[in-house]
């Protein structure tokens, strides 16, 4: 089966925007400057529970509900915060979703949560888990590292990877 990568389902899609720090030493610095931003659903279904941070705020959006075709969310809640405090940018972006069916309840979760945090070299950590995962009516579990499944012939789907919490590929007949 040869997988074509789509625009992806991400549950839990975080993206630490932008984290820029001066450089240490100049005279003339611009202040340090910092973005967080967290999805709950963002994809081809288009983007559900975005919520974004920047210079020194912190914003939670919790009772997040998506009912779209192809994907239900029965509560979910994502937050961002971002900081410029003693002149260092960090930022921080959640997001979490319970009772989370994709692909008309042929992939199932419990809850997906996935974390994304500004590791302070520039670069971004991710951490998520994903609870209750049921494929194809297969009982998986609790998922807290990178996995791919298959969808019996019609694709795959990769939990706990980079930004999202899962990932929809499928193959060109499916």
């Amino acid at each position: 089966m040869r997988a074509v990568a789509l625009p992806p389902f991400l549950l839990a899609a975080l993206a630490l925007v932008a984290v820029l720090v001066p450089a240490s030493g100049a005279q003339t610095a611009a202040p340090a400057r910092a973005s967080a931003e967290a999805t709950v659903l963002d994809g081809s279904l288009g983007a559900a529970g975005r919520v974004g941070a920047e210079g020194d705020e912190q914003r939670r959006v919790p009772g997040i509900v998506v009912s779209r075709r192809g994907a239900a969310i029965q509560d979910a809640e994502a937050s961002a915060s971002a900081s410029r405090a003693g002149g260092d940018g960090t930022a921080e972006a959640a997001a979490a979703a319970r009772s989370v069916s994709l692909l008309g309840g042929l992939v199932t979760a419990y809850g997906v949560r996935r974390t994304a945090t500004d590791t302070g070299d520039g670069g971004t950590r991710h951490d998520g888990r994903v609870a209750g995962l049921r494929i194809n009516g297969r009982r998986i579990g609790s998922v807290d590292w990178a996995q791919t499944y298959d969808l019996g012939g019609r694709g795959t789907v990769t939990v706990n990877r980079g930004r999202g919490g899962r990932r929809r590929r499928r193959s060109p007949a499916g």
